[in-house]
């Protein structure tokens, strides 16, 4: 394609290649360091455990738009109900297709008694509002342990920084997740 030819989609197109291949370049090498900014794993699989009873008990997935796990029987029939293990399934492959795993999951365990969103306009802004004027708790753990070490995290330089850390934290979790639903019991 000659440059004359290209239109703004092509631009935009090209330049969302050209960060994601930096933004990965950058995420190279961070697992091991990583860690002191990811929720404990007692916490993560106590999520994991509530994620699982959510979607046994409303069968589906998802907060934004909901996938349901059961089959539909059509107009004349009862749906037919998935297995424990068809329902763990597609948890797995929902985490591999979901642009925001981590979001979703966090957004469909909400409840009042014990709440996986706050309300936090500043983090928010910062994370371009995963939920209206909330994060989720994960969020606020990652962004206060970065927040330890910087006063203010809304420059351009830090902003980015930030949203990289929390992509690998997010990486982190659905490992874990992962692996906890593929077991079947403590990690």
């Amino acid at each position: 394609m000659a440059m004359k030819d290209a239109t703004a989609n092509d631009w935009f197109n090209c330049f969302v290649r050209k960060t994601i291949a930096f933004r990965t370049n950058l995420g190279a090498g961070m697992e091991e360091g990583i860690q002191k900014f990811c929720l404990p794993e007692a916490d993560m699989r106590q999520y994991t455990e509530r994620w699982l009873a959510d979607t046994r008990e409303h069968r589906q997935l998802g907060y934004s738009s909901p996938k349901y796990i059961d089959e539909d029987g059509g107009d004349d029939k009862d749906d037919t109900r998935a297995t424990e293990s068809e329902m763990r399934y597609k948890m797995l492959n929902f985490l591999d297709q979901e642009t925001f795993p981590m979001v979703e999951m966090f957004g469909q365990i909400d409840t009042h008694d014990q709440p996986t969103i706050i309300e936090d306009e500043d983090y928010g802004r910062l994370l371009d509002f995963p939920y209206a004027n909330s994060i989720a708790i994960y969020h606020k753990w990652t962004i206060d342990r970065i927040d330890e070490e910087e006063y203010s995290l809304h420059t351009p330089v830090r902003a980015f920084v930030t949203t990289l850390i929390v992509a690998e934290v997010e990486k982190w979790m659905k490992k874990v997740v992962r692996k906890y639903i593929v077991r079947g019991h403590a990690i």
